[in-house]
């Protein structure tokens, strides 16, 4: 009666060569497989969270009245400075 109830809920167990596989139907998932499949969906929804951020970032970039010289500057400044650290060695832990 205890698996009768498992079939009725849509998901039964059994063992398949050492590993607990999970039914739903016809498909039978076991748990390395579950895991790669919820990997790829979280890792897609990242890749997908990620680019959506980027394109709205680089939307209101383009908008924006941005002052590129002085962005420059300060990038090329921080760059100048760890160059100097690297060559003298002055500032290194």
């Amino acid at each position: 009666m205890g698996s009768a109830s498992a079939i009725d809920e849509g998901t039964a167990r059994r063992e398949m060569g050492g590993e607990v596989s999970y039914m739903r139907g016809a498909a039978a998932c076991s748990r390395r497989e579950m895991a790669r499949m919820l990997r790829f969906v979280v890792i897609a929804l990242i890749v997908v969270l990620a680019w959506m951020l980027l394109m709205k970032v680089v939307r209101d970039i383009r908008a924006a009245k941005v002052d590129w010289k002085g962005w420059a500057f300060i990038a090329g400044f921080i760059a100048l400075a760890f160059y100097l650290r690297h060559v003298t060695g002055i500032g290194e832990f």
